[in-house]
């Protein structure tokens, strides 16, 4: 049973994990805005069924049988086993299961938006994530919402995982605010559990030990409440606004 559509919070993975109530692998079968779009149709890889069940961040196995995984750059080149990029979903070339499996049909009357992801028959699925030579899929985040500062990459999830560690901490997004010098900075914003108090300085600190320098948040933002969809995930864009309202 599939626990996550997304990477999910270390504590909840290792809850169900104690309980047994499933093998709790990070599962992707979609990619979409922050995760909310189905348009991959079908879970496409897991880690649950690999030897061991590996517990590592973002992983999220290898592919079935009837998909192939591809890490594509902006130019829809291939890249090699390691490097970043854009995760591609295709039907498999090879096998008993060749060209049976279909990504999706298209957008529902968005005729543009289907052009842009679908691409030969390729699903461009708007996730950053780095394919092994051993075929595993790690998920590093979404493409829109990666922060370039000084010319570094900055992945929000694994920002987030870090703040998501402090049991205080109930929820984390972080989001770059626009800056002259740097293109952009790392910003964080933290709804702790309720009744809970932390400092600002003692999350930086946590981050500090566990990040490079330059993925620190260099703020942090205290809020009563996230901002979230229906589906409980979290509207980055109301916290880039909110930021854009501080300027």
């Amino acid at each position: 049973m599939p626990i996550f559509g997304a990477p999910g919070r270390p504590r909840i993975a290792s809850r169900a994990r104690r309980r047994k109530a499933a093998v709790a692998p990070e599962i992707t079968g979609t990619s979409g805005n922050p995760w909310a779009r189905a348009n991959a149709s079908s879970v496409v890889c897991a880690a649950g069924a690999m030897p061991g069940s590996p517990n590592l961040p973002g992983i999220c196995g290898r592919a079935l049988p009837q998909v192939e995984i591809r890490i594509l750059d902006d130019a829809g080149r291939a890249l090699p086993a390691g490097e970043v990029g854009e995760v591609c979903v295709a039907p498999a070339t090879s096998g008993p299961f060749a060209g049976l499996y279909t990504p999706m049909l298209g957008y529902w009357k968005k005729p543009e938006e289907t052009r842009d992801a679908l691409q030969a028959g390729v699903l461009r699925t708007g996730d950053l994530g780095v394919l092994e030579a051993d075929g595993t899929l790690f998920l590093r985040g979404r493409k829109k919402e990666l922060i370039l500062r000084g010319g570094a990459n900055v992945y929000p999830a694994e920002v987030e995982r870090v703040l998501h560690g402090d049991p205080r901490v109930r929820g984390a997004a972080v989001v770059g605010r626009p800056d002259e010098r740097l293109g952009e900075r790392v910003v964080a914003f933290v709804e702790l559990v309720p009744g809970a108090t932390v400092a600002a300085d003692d999350l930086v600190a946590r981050c500090r030990a566990e990040l490079a320098r330059y993925k620190v948040p260099e703020e942090i933002h205290f809020v009563e409440a996230l901002p979230r969809t229906p589906m409980g995930k979290v509207r980055k864009p109301d916290l880039r606004e909110l930021l854009a309202k501080e300027a």
